[in-house]
């Protein structure tokens, strides 16, 4: 009688050494011990195998593309093989996404202000991980400007409006001037 244990609780016992040459698929990430056990008449022996099974990279990819003007809103597609047991995004702006099935991490997410943000996939299984990175790029929206007249005689009040989106944290209108007139800009925070 020979018996093969695949160290992840599967057993096949086996009359003939034929019967055990087979393919075995190990699904998920982990070290597992394969042990050959062959016994007659009372007497046994038993030989094993160290087997490693490595987490594979897994795939990350976020759309529409991965730059744009803030707001920014990214849809992010996650997926691996091997089983993993935990995965967990950071979006690279301070924030994770932490869970155990990758349907759980399938979103839209949103990135206010511009910058460049590197959103990183980790997944694990029995203590082996593997990861992915994927760069998104956040740009400034150009702002808007509206003067109020833009011609007139001297001295000419001009109203000034400016706005932008993306969460802007510093603010500089030159206001300009031809000759003589002023070039200091203003800061307005």
């Amino acid at each position: 009688m020979e018996s093969l244990s695949g160290g992840d609780g599967r057993w096949i016992n086996a009359t003939r050494s034929d019967d055990l040459n087979r393919m075995v698929t190990y699904p998920q990430a982990g070290d597992y011990i394969l042990t050959l056990n062959v016994s007659a008449n009372g007497c046994s022996n038993e030989t094993s195998q160290a087997i490693t099974v490595s987490m594979p990279e897994p795939g990350l990819s976020v759309s529409p593309p991965d730059h744009g003007s803030a707001p920014l809103d990214v849809r992010i597609e996650a997926a691996a093989s091997g089983q993993p047991t935990a995965w967990n995004l950071s979006l690279g702006d301070g924030r994770w996404i932490n869970e155990t099935r990758s349907d759980d991490l399938n979103r839209t997410v949103t990135y206010q202000q511009a910058g460049n943000y590197t959103l990183t996939l980790n997944v694990s299984a029995n203590g082996y991980y593997n990861e992915t990175s994927q760069a998104v790029m956040v740009s400034m929206p150009e702002p808007v400007l509206s003067v109020s007249p833009v011609c007139g005689l001297a001295p000419l009040d001009v109203r000034i409006e400016a706005a932008a989106s993306g969460q802007p944290t510093a603010w500089n209108l030159s206001l300009g001037g031809t000759g003589t007139g002023l070039t200091q800009p203003i800061q307005m925070i």
